[in-house]
């Protein structure tokens, strides 16, 4: 089984490089906020669960489920801009990438009514000025046999503080 996801280079969780796309949102909302678009108490009681492992985490958890036998692990950059080239309009190229993921929980808890206004204008105007880029990690496992198990399921909790994950195969 072959899984890619977004990683971390930093041990520390709370390091910037896991936090860049949200501090920008949350600057977008804030603005937002002050422009009278959302209330203050949707923004407090929003929550994005988002966590970025560290490979060594995913080691970790891999070894101490047992269920897998890591093949190979190996970390690339990936540029938001999904073209990566120096344009005028980079930062309408990249947040149209990060909108297909975070739009379905901005609109489930915002509504749809400020999602072109948080993307298009505000968040666009923040990275068109920046090449961004985020790590990833891609994970190669092999399914451990076991005469009792005819499905497999790896179950992550990460730093016990943060989200779990679940991945469930056939």
């Amino acid at each position: 089984m072959v899984i890619t996801f977004r990683c971390r280079s930093s041990l520390d969780p709370t390091n910037d490089e896991c936090s860049t796309l949200w501090e920008l949102l949350t600057m977008s909302l804030l603005e937002m906020l002050k422009e009278g678009l959302v209330r203050e108490s949707y923004i407090n009681s929003f929550n994005l669960p988002f966590y970025f492992p560290h490979g060594d985490e995913l080691r970790r958890i891999i070894e101490e489920d047992r269920s897998f036998s890591l093949d190979d692990m190996d970390t690339f950059e990936v540029s938001w801009d999904p073209h990566d080239i120096e344009c005028n309009n980079r930062g309408k190229k990249t947040t149209k990438s990060i909108r297909v993921v975070t739009e379905p929980l901005f609109s489930s808890h915002f509504g749809n009514s400020i999602n072109d206004m948080l993307f298009e204008k505000k968040l666009a105007d923040h990275l068109a000025t920046k090449k961004t880029r985020h790590l990833c990690v891609v994970i190669s496992l092999i399914k451990k046999m076991n005469d009792h198990v005819e499905t497999g399921m790896l179950v992550c909790n990460l730093s016990d503080t943060y989200v779990d994950f679940v991945i469930f195969f056939c």
